[in-house]
């Protein structure tokens, strides 16, 4: 994702996340991670099968993930509007559509960043 700059990284983001990706926290979106049971279903471990798509490498899946999307709007929609695209190999509407409602947008913007940071780099 190094050959992306920041504003293709976030294109199409509502502009109250985009606006709060300058000061989001990985950390804290590794948390929300915990907290909100996303590794429930998702792993950072490829040769684990789980019921949600692996997040390792997803800084650079979500890249291509949906033409036309840019990483950040993918993994935004895939948070707040699961059933918008289900990832190839896994079912849909399995993950709740609850995330727009329950977690505010700097939680929110915590968890772009973390999931952004899952690019295979060391």
């Amino acid at each position: 994702m190094a050959e992306l700059s920041d504003e293709q990284i976030y294109a199409g983001l509502p502009a109250e996340i985009a606006d709060l990706m300058g000061t989001a926290n990985p950390d804290n979106g590794a948390n929300l991670s915990l907290a909100n049971g996303c590794i429930g279903c998702h792993g950072l471990d490829p040769s684990v099968q789980m019921v949600g798509p692996t997040w390792h490498n997803v800084g650079d899946t979500a890249v291509s993930r949906v033409a036309g999307e840019s990483p950040a709007l993918y993994l935004y929609s895939s948070i707040t509007n699961p059933g918008a695209y289900a990832v190839p190999n896994y079912p849909a509407n399995v993950m709740p559509a609850t995330y727009a409602e329950t977690l505010p947008p700097s939680d929110l913007a915590d968890l772009l960043a973390y999931l952004l940071t899952q690019n295979g780099q060391p």
